[in-house]
């Protein structure tokens, strides 16, 4: 039966003539194709992937053969079937190995050592991340592949998903977790593997019993994988295993564009923290895939993507934008005007995911924002979780912001101009020698910082704490201000009350 389904559903879909770029709105068409233009300039012809010599990446490569189908211009089929099969090589292929069905971040990084874990460490994800780009080439440019690329691409489906079956994805991985269900769903179907489909759809029955919850992921709020979960439940609703699933994946993903919608400001075109995962602090200044989407519904003006061409950081992620293209949808009407222009002062409350223990607060005023949660638990990450953040518009115009590090867990709550934060030992591990604010600024002088009142460009800030004085370092574009923790401290608390000038 399952075996008939996968053959019914896919010759329905393959009767649609391929997408191209010109079926695209307008703004989407555009930013796909400078995407596909960016990648042009990378393409190693001897590699047949993009690239340079000793470095060759597979994910950005299986991106862009999906941007070249896209765009299907002259020679741009040929080119992604290299790299159709130039990836299948790279492919672990040892089902004994706990790595099986991996590709390796860099084609150069291939393993061809039998161990449990291949050598060098390779990471789990790119099944995933290949895996689902894999899915729309023979689904959405089917007609326009050769068998021996047909092929491979089934090939290498069925081993990135019996890995997959075997790591077995925790539901509160959010956005790896929403593509394995899809690829085992997908997988199980297209090859009559029953534990596989079974176990996909599982595997979404519990991320979507973790979302009702509370109408928010585990992986809480990141600029950046906010965007690969609109992209796995694109997958669920464009290409369903089951109608359940497509039905999860429509009600999931309109509640979830109600919460980007509610975090995000539109004036200073960034989310509010605080943030589970992230890898900067001002979308303006590198290429969150969170931002791709925002992009895609507001005119250019307001988008959060940094300028094509301007070499922000994070660059490479633009690869992604072909294969959003393909799956996404508009969101709700009703929060279109809530990414293009500033609704009001407002306070946000947000229990996160099924036990709803952490609480995401947020406090949001025409030229201040600021965020407070707690240390997310499911990911050793310190460098990415930022649970106590703050913005405001600096007297040129630019976007500033602060954000708490250290080495301890955080419990922080934003209010109307104030963030508190209690930062306390993690479990087995000492607590860090200082409690630290990283603080982004131009024009900050170490001399305006004092134990109790820093004065920073466009901000006042009061703090309250029984913390000795801070030691204050100016930096290339702000301070860094550390309050010195005693020897054996396990619990510090400080309050911030934070006013911008304009108001």
């Amino acid at each position: 039966m399952l075996v008939a389904s996968a053959t019914a559903l896919a010759a329905g879909q393959n009767m649609s003539p391929p997408k191209s770029l010109d079926s695209l709105p307008p703004t989407v068409k555009s930013l796909a194709e400078s995407a596909v233009q960016y990648a042009d300039g990378q393409w190693d012809e001897q590699a047949g992937l993009i690239g340079e010599a000793g470095g060759h990446g597979t994910r950005g490569s299986a991106q862009y053969a999906l941007g070249l189908m896209l765009r299907n211009g002259p020679g741009d089929a040929a080119r992604a079937r290299r790299i159709i099969a130039a990836l299948a090589c790279v492919q672990v292929d040892a089902p004994q190995s706990a790595d099986h069905g991996i590709w390796p971040m860099r084609a150069e990084d291939r393993s061809t050592l039998p161990d449990l874990h291949a050598q060098p460490s390779l990471d789990p994800n790119w099944r995933e991340f290949i895996g689902s780009i894999e899915i729309l080439l023979l689904e959405e440019f089917g007609p326009l592949l050769d068998a021996p690329s047909t092929a491979l691409l089934e090939q290498c489906i069925r081993r990135a998903a019996a890995g997959d079956h075997e790591r077995r994805v925790r539901p509160q991985y959010t956005n790896i977790a929403l593509m394995s269900a899809h690829l085992l769903g997908y997988a199980g179907k297209r090859f009559d593997v029953t534990e596989w489909h079974d176990h996909g759809g599982r595997l979404a029955g519990m991320i979507y019993r973790n979302f009702k919850a509370n109408g928010s992921f585990d992986e809480y709020n990141s600029p950046t994988y906010g965007g690969v979960d609109l992209y796995g439940l694109g997958l669920w609703r464009t290409h369903p295993v089951t109608r359940e699933m497509a039905g999860m994946a429509k009600e999931m993903e309109e509640g979830f564009w109600r919460d980007i919608a509610a975090f995000y400001h539109p004036g200073m075109r960034n989310l509010c923290g605080p943030f589970d995962r992230a890898y900067g602090m001002d979308m303006q200044q590198y290429v969150a895939l969170a931002g791709v989407w925002i992009a895609f519904c507001v005119p250019a003006q307001l988008s959060p993507l940094p300028a094509a061409g301007s070499r922000a950081a994070k660059e490479g992620e633009r690869f992604a934008i072909p294969s959003y293209a393909l799956v996404r949808q508009e969101p709700p009407a009703a929060i279109l005007p809530q990414l293009q222009a500033f609704q009001g002062e407002r306070m946000l409350r947000r229990p996160i995911g099924l036990g709803g223990k952490r609480v995401a607060t947020a406090w949001f005023s025409k030229d201040l924002m600021i965020g407070g949660g707690a240390t997310p638990p499911f990911k050793d990450s310190p460098e990415q979780a930022h649970p106590a953040t703050a913005h405001w518009v600096g007297p040129d115009g630019g976007i500033c912001w602060m954000r708490l590090r250290g080495d301890f867990s955080v419990e922080a709550v934003a209010g109307k101009n104030t963030l508190t934060m209690q930062c306390r030992k993690l479990y087995g591990r000492k607590m860090g020698r200082n409690v630290c604010f990283e603080v982004h600024a131009p024009g900050a002088q170490a001399a305006a910082v004092a134990a109790g009142h820093w004065t920073l460009p466009g901000l006042d800030v009061r703090v309250n704490t029984a913390l000795a004085a801070p030691t204050v370092d100016e930096t290339a574009a702000g301070l860094e201000v550390c309050y010195p923790l005693e020897e054996g401290t396990r619990e510090a608390s400080l309050e911030l009350v934070i006013t911008h000038a304009g108001e």
